[in-house]
C-alpha cells in the first residue's frame, strides 16, 4: 500500500487526468479511508479509478459502492445538450449509505456523521466540482435524476434521452 504523501499525489493527479477538458484519461476516482473501522489517523486513498472509454461506467461506478461504508466519487459526467453540443459536469458524490450497521446505534450514527464530515475535507482539493450530490441509497444515483441535476448548472436543456442511451 502507498504511503500517506504517495495516496495524496496519486489523488491529485488521478484528479488532474480526470477534469482534463475534452479527453480526460478518467471517467471517475472513488476514494475512501485508509482504516474504515477506526477513524482516527484515517487518510483518503484511492480506491478505484474508472478509464474514460469504459462501456456503462456510471453503472459500474454504483455497483462499486459498498453498503457498509462511506465512499467519495468525483465524476466527470459527459452528456449531450438539446443543441447537439457536447458538455461534461464535475460533481462530488458523498455515499454514505443508509444501511451503515456497526455494533451500537451510538457507532452507526459516529460512522455517517464522519462520512458526511470527511467530505468538508475533500470538497477544497476539487476546486472545479460543480456540485455535491449526497447519496444515502443507489435510487439517490439514479442516472437519469442525476443528469437532471447537472441540467440545472446548463443554460440549455440536456438530451436526456440520448445522454442516457450513450451513457448506459
Amino acid at each position: 500500500m502507498l504511503e500517506h504523501k504517495e495516496q495524496d499525489n496519486l489523488i491529485s493527479e488521478t484528479y488532474s487526468q480526470l477534469k482534463r477538458g475534452r479527453n480526460p484519461m478518467w471517467n471517475h476516482m472513488c476514494l475512501k479511508l485508509s482504516t474504515e473501522d477506526d477513524l482516527d489517523g484515517s487518510h483518503f486513498i484511492l480506491e478505484h479509478r474508472e478509464p474514460s472509454d469504459a462501456q456503462a461506467p456510471f453503472k459500474t461506478l454504483v455497483d462499486l459502492l459498498p453498503d457498509q461504508y462511506p465512499r467519495w466519487v468525483v465524476v466527470n459526467l459527459p452528456y449531450q445538450l438539446a443543441s447537439g453540443r457536447e458538455k461534461s459536469k464535475i460533481f462530488l458524490i458523498c455515499w454514505v449509505p443508509d444501511t451503515i450497521k456497526r455494533a451500537t446505534l451510538k457507532q452507526s450514527a459516529t460512522a455517517k456523521t464522519y462520512g458526511i464530515m470527511a467530505m468538508q475535507d475533500l470538497k477544497p482539493r476539487f476546486e472545479e466540482v460543480s456540485f455535491v450530490l449526497q447519496a444515502n441509497n443507489k435510487y439517490d444515483l439514479d442516472l437519469s435524476e442525476v443528469l437532471q441535476r447537472c441540467a440545472r448548472y446548463e443554460s440549455d436543456a440536456i438530451d436526456l434521452e440520448t445522454s442516457l442511451e450513450r451513457l448506459q
